[in-house]
């Protein structure tokens, strides 16, 4: 593992876990006529934690 992908994964690259680190999730948002209003994709490792709020306005 680089210095730079434990950075980014707020890992210690002297001691990367020895489970696999990374969980990959995507997102994407459309509108009522089908469409992409947003993309997104995240990476996350073990330990960290997300969280996100959406408002839907019909």
């Amino acid at each position: 593992m680089t210095d730079r992908a434990a950075e980014l994964l707020e890992l210690d690259a002297a001691k990367p876990p020895r489970e696999p680190p990374v969980v990959v999730m995507m997102a994407k948002f459309v509108n009522s006529a089908g469409d992409v209003v947003e993309y997104g994709v995240d990476l996350g490792s073990p330990g960290r934690t997300w969280q996100t709020e959406s408002e839907v306005v019909q």
